[in-house]
């Protein structure tokens, strides 16, 4: 197994988790997503969480990971959708609290809708299995509010308009 990313910090929580988790057949590279320093069709998994919406090009990023796939290998992908969007924190952070459409905040450089994710990734060479929207948040967004209610941040906000 082989993790990547462009942060070292994140790479060093990486390996810590390893270390902690008793795996030792996981290797990590300093490289960014869109242009993997590794072979082609090395993997018969690869899977991408939560990177896609920070990468400049997607498409660069989708090439290279049906690149490095072997022949009927997997790709699994996650994203913030524009479906899923109104229930996640970000959306909540952004549209309530700062009052804005960007994801900036979060360093999100795309939303994708379904049709968007789809085109892509066909353009890329694979060829879709199954898709599934999911809200991984929903926890984390009722947190969110309870915790601005509590120091009366939300408060203002929706009754002072």
């Amino acid at each position: 197994m082989v993790g990547v990313d462009v942060d070292r910090a994140a790479l060093l929580q990486g390996h810590f988790a390893m270390k902690h988790l008793g795996i030792d057949n996981l290797h990590f590279i300093v490289a960014s997503a869109a242009h993997l320093p590794l072979k082609d069709s090395q993997f018969d998994f690869v899977f991408c969480q939560e990177v896609i919406e920070h990468i400049l090009s997607p498409i660069e990023l989708l090439k290279e990971s049906y690149r490095v796939i072997k022949l009927n290998g997997k790709f699994l992908i996650t994203t913030p959708t524009t479906e899923v969007a109104p229930m996640s924190v970000d959306w909540f952070e952004l549209r309530i609290l700062h009052q804005s459409t960007m994801d900036r905040f979060a360093g999100h450089l795309h939303r994708f809708s379904k049709k968007t994710i789809v085109r892509l990734m066909e353009s890329s060479g694979f060829k879709i299995d199954q898709i599934k929207f999911t809200n991984q948040y929903i926890g984390s967004f009722f947190l969110f509010v309870i915790a601005l209610w509590r120091q009366k941040k939300l408060r203002k906000i929706l009754l002072n308009p």
